[in-house]
């Protein structure tokens, strides 16, 4: 509420004097204003006053999100779906995702959703589609342990009052949360990160996360994963499947040996917990030593889910079908 309004609302030009003050103290202000007759600015969109709740979404967070289009093909779990709009009974395996954030604040969400068609990157019958358009926000997140300290993307949905919410991984790198603010766990065929496919902060957790397990996934068939998976380079590569487990040393959760077992290949080695990717010095990083002198590095965002990263350590991106996120595998 502005002073003018506050004037308005009690009698006598001293004692509105007094209460502007008093505001101004309570919002951290250093100065008063020049005339006492003069209200003071109201507040702009991108300052916290004390009236503001923790989290509330600020300019100056989501101008920190490069806008764009972020694509990816998910798991869709019976019971467990990944939009609001997906019944919870529906035959559901596969999800096809195309989200554009616009630099205006609003969105479009297009997905497609069914069974998927065998050896095919589609859906069985088309599918059932999916639309969604609103505007979009972020905020710093603070209400769980996986978004603590990192950026949180929210798309509004006015028809069902559930946003969908993503945490950013990197500028290129966004995956989506569950209704707990938990970072959804993939399968061996797909996992929840979008890729940005369009026109163009990794943040880490507070301690690190105890990676050691079992971890799969599917990604494109780039020179770096020919490498690791020692799977020969071939014109015609789609994808490359992992199954990559890691087991800690004597106990010690930072560092042990894995197994990487592919569909007709494998490799053993040593791990280790090192720090940093591109634009975080703090970031927890898993280097997996290979023959050469340069370990893969994957990114532990938390304990469910790493990225792989570059030799410039920074997460890869993938496409509209296949990203570079391992997902922890369910037990049993």
């Amino acid at each position: 509420m502005s002073h003018s309004r506050s004037v308005n609302a009690v009698t006598g030009r001293r004692l509105a004097w007094s209460l502007a003050i008093a505001l101004l103290a309570a919002a951290g202000c250093d100065a008063a204003p020049a005339e006492p007759d003069e209200p003071a600015p109201a507040p702009t969109s991108a300052s916290k006053t004390p009236s503001e709740p923790a989290g509330k979404v600020v300019n100056d967070v989501a101008a920190s999100v490069p806008p764009g289009t972020f694509e990816a093909v998910t798991p869709c779990t019976p019971g467990a779906p990944p939009l609001p709009q997906i019944p919870g009974d529906a035959d559901c395996e596969m999800a096809i995702w195309r989200v554009d954030l616009g630099v205006d604040g609003t969105y479009e969400l297009r997905a497609t959703y069914g069974i998927s068609q065998p050896n095919t990157p589609g859906i069985r019958g088309g599918g059932t589609s999916i639309a969604m358009a609103g505007t979009w926000s972020a905020s710093n997140g603070a209400d769980t342990p996986d978004t603590a300290g990192a950026t949180v993307i929210e798309l509004a949905d006015p028809s069902t009052s559930r946003p969908v919410r993503f945490r950013m991984i990197s500028d290129d790198l966004i995956h989506l949360l569950d209704d707990d603010g938990g970072l959804m766990v993939g399968n061996g065929a797909w996992s929840y990160t979008l890729n940005r496919t369009g026109p163009e902060s990794v943040s880490a957790p507070a301690s690190p996360p105890d990676v050691t397990g079992t971890y799969e996934g599917r990604t494109r068939c780039s020179p770096l994963v020919h490498e690791f998976t020692r799977i020969p380079e071939d014109p015609e590569c789609q994808r490359i499947k992992w199954w990559l487990r890691i087991s800690a040393s004597d106990g010690d959760p930072a560092q042990g040996t894995y197994l990487y077992q592919g569909t007709e290949t494998e490799r053993r080695g040593t791990w280790r917990l090192a720090q940093g990717v591109d634009h975080d010095p703090s970031a927890v990083v898993v280097e997996l030593d290979m023959d050469t002198s340069d370990p893969l590095r994957l990114f532990a965002a938390d304990a469910n889910h790493l990225y792989v990263l570059d030799r410039d350590r920074v997460p890869v991106v993938g496409d509209a079908l296949f990203s570079y996120t391992l997902s922890r595998a369910a037990a049993g």
